[in-house]
């Protein structure tokens, strides 16, 4: 099987395009860069292996079609033009999902457009990227939700969006390919990428270049920008609480009301409980501490951001 930094799969596609919870265009660049830490694999993500043939099998139980598997341990398919976008279909024309919440999912057996988003929408860009590569007119979604509850979608073949899709793949395979980081990203992917590039300080410090000065000079300016928001937001919230007063909100507008407080552990008290029967080896198993990391401060006022 070719290795995954080597093309654009699948589930690379919607992160690309922007519309993933889990991922952006950096960090897919940062995957196909061997910048990214290896993630484990989760019981999730192994049941939802395992669980494939069954929801293969439930799938013809309700349709009556029987696809054929694609074998995991086979090379991905490669489109026919861009050699370095592929993908690795669960069957013939069908994708296999389980899921544990079922409000991301419309009515069974509905055909799902850009209108009528029945699916989650980063499902719908993964088979779009299917179908691109696959050439396949519509797919089949096929979702074990619970354990209990099998759905069909079929999603079309929407050349538009498989056409901005490739577009943004191939863009961002230009960026790999230059070994140059996309220019704008989320602030997580973007806080990973400086981690894995500079993860440890030099010894001594460097005098600044003009190219230096203006960035601080921005830092300096959103920091300023910043904190004045920030009391501004405050002055905003405190002015709307006295005007609500003892009411419970404003109709159809606002509400001000109590909520129940987070839930927390003290370790004071629990390290006195261990302490007490002689089992601070649970302290030591559930104590974890983070790596290290490098902080930036503005000397000039030495306040940390």
């Amino acid at each position: 099987m070719l290795d995954r930094s080597t093309y654009i799969g699948s589930s690379d596609a919607a992160p690309i395009a922007g519309f993933s919870p889990w991922g952006s265009p950096l960090s897919v660049w940062m995957d196909k860069m061997g910048l990214s830490e290896p993630k484990d694999e989760t019981l999730r993500m192994w049941l939802g292996k395992k669980l494939e043939p069954i929801i293969l099998e439930l799938y013809f139980q309700k349709t009556g079609i029987k696809p054929k598997p694609y074998p995991q341990e086979d090379p991905p398919i490669l489109h026919p033009e861009f050699s370095f976008i592929g993908c690795h279909p669960d069957a013939e024309g069908v994708e296999l999902k389980t899921s544990s919440f079922r409000k991301e999912w419309g009515e069974d057996g509905s055909i799902v457009t850009v209108d009528n988003m029945t699916i989650p929408l980063h499902y719908f860009i993964q088979v779009q990227h299917q179908m691109a590569v696959m050439e396949w007119e519509t797919i089949d979604l096929a979702v074990l939700i619970g354990h209990d509850d099998l759905k069909r979608f079929t999603v079309p073949r929407n050349d538009e969006v498989i056409t901005n899709l490739l577009a943004a793949e191939v863009e961002l395979w230009g960026y790999k390919e230059r070994g140059e980081p996309p220019p704008e990203d989320d602030p997580e992917s973007r806080k990973a990428y400086l981690r894995s590039r500079f993860p440890a300080p030099l010894e001594d410090m460097r005098a600044a270049t003009p190219e230096d000065l203006e960035a601080l000079e921005r830092w300096r300016t959103a920091k300023r920008q910043s904190a004045q928001a920030e009391a501004e937001l405050s002055e905003a919230v405190d002015r709307l609480k006295a005007r609500i007063g003892d009411a419970a909100g404003i109709v159809g507008e606002a509400t001000w009301t109590e909520t129940k407080g987070r839930k927390g552990i003290d370790m004071e008290v629990l390290r006195e409980q261990m302490v007490a029967i002689d089992r601070t080896d649970i302290l030591e198993a559930i104590e974890t501490r983070g790596k290290p990391f490098r902080t930036l401060r503005d000397k000039r006022k030495d306040t940390d951001k």
